[in-house]
């Protein structure tokens, strides 16, 4: 469907058939992207709808010419699935084209077999990624959902590190005797919630494996197979925040479908995090675990 507010895919189209390497192309919305250029990228899971363990494919805006008076705007994304083995038969993939959280587009396709003779399978991948798209779908409004029930719970309870930490400090200079803490009515509730929606958190988690550190917020992480030149990636979910950092440089590349981006203060806050040597140590481990 076309629309001032719809993405408009040029290819691949929906269930075609593609090889290993192949370009995504069209145009986006500026409205889907923050200040209207930042937030646009792609992620790609398996033919069961599951985050495959590796950096999705690299996307980009193309402002061009006109570009204050465009209300879209070209893309471009080149996917390479040559870190994969190959296979004769072939297998479902589905890309996810996102600018902010409020707005995806989910393109289901083929990845032709080497051998022709199971071309007759098409169809069958046909159906499934039909179900798989439905059941994305459906866990992107769970995830919603679960996030807005959080927030109900979570409406009286206070977060801002300054006020806590004063909070504290009374606590533990006063002369009076308090209880021990007991679970609260909210922890409680939390938990509850967590448990209805145990499956979409599991799903939408993250991946704990490559994760190298945190620090305010960020989680910095090394994604296996991920492509040259050496990077890491620096996370903040909070923000839409995913950067690409080089390594063992430690300095600011671009970024992967951010909706915000890190000021110069907090670039030079996470060269310092690394500049502490077991935080140095396991990004260099993490590295040498690609190698091996």
């Amino acid at each position: 469907m076309k629309g001032e507010n719809k993405l408009e895919l040029a290819g691949p189209k929906p269930y075609e058939v593609v090889g290993i390497k192949f370009d995504v192309f069209g145009k986006v919305p500026k409205s889907w992207l923050s200040y209207g250029k930042y937030g646009f990228g792609m992620d790609w899971m398996d033919v069961n709808g599951n985050d495959l363990p590796m950096s999705g494919p690299s996307a980009e805006v193309v402002p061009g010419l006109l570009f204050k008076f465009k209300k879209k705007l070209r893309f471009y994304g080149h996917v390479d699935l040559s870190y994969f083995q190959t296979s004769e038969h072939p297998r479902g993939l589905v890309i996810e084209i996102s600018g902010d959280n409020k707005h995806w587009f989910l393109l289901p396709l083929i990845i032709g077999g080497t051998n022709q003779i199971y071309d007759s399978e098409h169809e069958e991948l046909r159906k499934k990624l039909s179900v798989t798209v439905k059941k994305v779908l459906k866990r992107k409004e769970d995830w919603k959902n679960y996030n807005k029930e959080l927030s109900q719970i979570r409406k009286g309870i206070v977060f801002d590190i300054e006020i806590l930490e004063g909070v504290f400090e009374i606590l533990k200079n006063s002369e009076e005797r308090f209880e021990e803490f007991s679970e609260s009515e909210e922890d409680k509730q939390e938990k509850d919630l967590e448990e209805k929606y145990k499956d979409v958190i599991a799903w939408r988690g993250p991946l704990l494996r490559g994760i190298v550190g945190r620090m305010d917020g960020y989680e910095f992480r090394v994604y296996s197979g991920d492509h040259n030149p050496k990077h890491f990636h620096v996370i903040h979910k909070g923000r839409g925040i995913d950067a690409r950092f080089s390594y063992p440089q430690i300095q600011l590349i671009d970024y992967k479908g951010s909706s915000s981006i890190i000021g110069s203060k907090e670039s030079a806050k996470i060269r310092e995090f690394f500049e502490v040597a077991k935080n140095l140590q396991k990004l260099n481990s993490e590295f040498q675990k690609q190698l091996s």
